[in-house]
This record gives C-alpha cells, structure tokens and sequence, in this order.
C-alpha cells in the first residue's frame, strides 16, 4: 500500500508520501492495540462476573438451605412457595 516510486513516474499525482505511510502504519498499530485493550477487557470482564454469579448462587443457595431448615420443610424448593401453599391450604 505504502509503495514508493521512482521520481520520474508520470503518476506523480496518485503518490503516496511518507507522511501518509506513517499515518496509516500508526492508525493499524492502533487499531491493533485497541482490539487487543477490548478484547482483554472483555475477558477479564467476563471472569468477574462469572465468578461474583458463582459466589452469588453458591450463598442464595446457603441461605434456601439454612431457611428450609428452620422452616422444617425441607421437600418444598422454597421458604416463600411454601408459606405462599400453607396459606392457600388454610
């Protein structure tokens, strides 16, 4: 892209400078750099959340656990379905 001719060429008007060669090197190098930052960020993003949805699921789990428990009713899946039958029950 960024090819030079010689200073005899009829087509002198269609040539590219070096100016416009470092400025398109400079531009790819930072669009390389910048999907590389995004990509990463990505990433790293990701595994936060993914991590924090695991703590966040393992300690609701815990806490419908210890509620089944002082509840006593360990067969129903939740504290709130089973107040929620007791009551339409009676």
């Amino acid at each position: 892209m960024c090819t030079r001719r010689s200073r005899n060429s009829p087509h002198d008007s269609n040539r590219q400078g070096p100016s416009t060669c470092k400025l398109f090197s400079f531009f790819s190098i930072f669009l390389l750099f910048f999907f590389i930052f995004c990509f990463s960020t990505t990433v790293v993003v990701m595994v936060i959340a993914i991590v924090t949805a695991d703590r966040c699921i393992v300690e609701a789990k815990n806490r419908n656990d210890e509620r089944r428990v002082w509840e006593g009713s360990p067969s129903f899946p939740s504290p709130f379905l089973h107040r929620l039958l007791g009551f339409y029950r009676g």
